[in-house]
């Protein structure tokens, strides 16, 4: 008949030792509200890429990794609408394009902001 061996150590110190004291410390855990709400912003990321928007399961890497590749793409077809509608003349490639993007929507952002400019008095 085999004896049982009882042990009071757990991962090599006693069970009623204080567990050791971390020289990192732990990052601050998202709130169930934060983490909700990055749930929603990917949900609402994914709706509006194509290839995924229908899909029941996508993973958060895949995403972001779909989203890129449909901007891409955008960017692309908007490339070739601006050669195709007279900006022919105009070298643009995909970097300055992307600049280009950026600018047109920090003016759509600045013009949506309210102006102090014109006050009633």
């Amino acid at each position: 008949m085999k004896k049982l061996k009882h042990s009071c150590r757990n991962n090599g110190r006693s069970m009623f030792s204080p567990a050791p004291v971390s020289l990192y410390p732990k990052k601050d855990k998202l709130s169930s509200t934060e983490k909700k709400q990055i749930q929603t912003e990917y949900g609402q990321l994914q709706e509006m890429v194509p290839t995924i928007a229908n899909r029941r399961r996508v993973t958060k890497r895949q995403v972001v990794r779909e989203a890129t590749l449909y901007i891409d793409q955008l960017h692309s077809e908007l490339l070739e609408k601006l050669h195709h509608n007279g900006f022919s003349d105009f070298d643009m490639n995909l970097n300055s394009l992307n600049n280009l993007v950026i600018n047109l929507m920090q003016n759509n952002l600045d013009l949506n902001k309210p102006s102090n400019t014109f006050v009633n008095k």
